[in-house]
């Protein structure tokens, strides 16, 4: 079973998250949401209060989710279509 460490980032937006990190920014995280003998694993985006966008990952998909995290983190700016368009949904 493959042992993933939780990580998050600040990242650019190019829009209003209800409120923003240092005006233009989001965090920007992969966690495991999963307990040890079953891990499932999310990508999300959250603003500083409570508007966030999120995507989850089975068991299985681990690398798939931290090749999505790596391409956010690349770059370097997300926007709400952006995401949506990457099947992230409102939370």
């Amino acid at each position: 079973m493959s042992k993933m460490k939780d990580k998050t980032i600040r990242i650019k937006t190019t829009d209003d998250w209800c409120s923003n990190y240092n005006v233009d920014e989001v965090e920007l995280s992969i966690i495991n949401i999963g307990s040890e003998s079953q891990p499932e694993y999310r990508v999300c985006v959250w603003g500083a209060d409570d508007l966030g966008m999120e995507k989850d990952f089975s068991s299985t998909e681990l690398k798939e989710a931290i090749l999505l995290f790596e391409k956010l983190e690349s770059e370097g700016m997300v926007s709400i279509c952006m995401l949506s368009n990457l099947g992230f949904i409102s939370t």
